[in-house]
């Protein structure tokens, strides 16, 4: 069925079919930049805005934003934990999340994350934006991308990336 990600197992006599929700199938993970006319492609690496945290600093991350677009920089590459994720309320971290579900945070991430005109942002989700997929079976970058055009998801924790000849692993390690 198209767009059920489900993976079956056959044990002995038996069948067992496991709902992988929105993760992606193993695939070969690379997106090619196109570069501008002077054969040139600019950009801000930054990671782990943790939108969802009373931690955030949005006013800095939209400072970063008009800074690079003021310098001529177009693209932002988004190496991880674009959300705080979620915690038990038994974990001690839980206290930090002023959104504590899914879907709270995936709309906060689209209502309040920076947009200028022009200007793209491509993301990879890392383990805190994973707590997501494991305990609601969403893809918060997927749904991310399907809202705004101008954030571009490029697979969870790692994506090869091209540039002219240039290649280079985007990746948010598990630690």
């Amino acid at each position: 069925l198209e767009g059920i990600n489900i993976v079956t197992q056959k044990r002995d006599d038996d069948i067992y079919m496991f709902n992988q929700g929105e993760r992606e199938l193993n695939e070969d993970n690379t997106y090619k930049f196109h570069t501008d006319k002077n054969n040139e492609f600019k950009f801000v690496a930054i990671s782990d805005t943790r939108f969802g945290s009373k931690y955030q600093q949005l006013s800095i991350l939209n400072d970063i934003y008009m800074k690079a677009y003021d310098l001529g920089y177009k693209n932002v590459i988004l190496c991880g934990n674009i959300s705080e994720g979620l915690y038990p309320l038994t974990n001690i971290y839980s206290e930090s999340n002023f959104l504590d579900d899914t879907l709270s945070q995936v709309d906060y991430i689209t209502q309040y994350y920076p947009y200028i005109e022009g200007m793209k942002t491509y993301f990879i989700t890392g383990m805190k934006d994973e707590k997501h997929l494991k305990n609601n079976k969403i893809n918060i970058g997927k749904r991310i991308s399907d809202i705004r055009d101008d954030m571009i998801y490029l697979g969870y924790s790692s994506c090869n990336v091209s540039i002219n000849k240039v290649n280079m692993l985007v990746f948010n390690p598990k630690l």
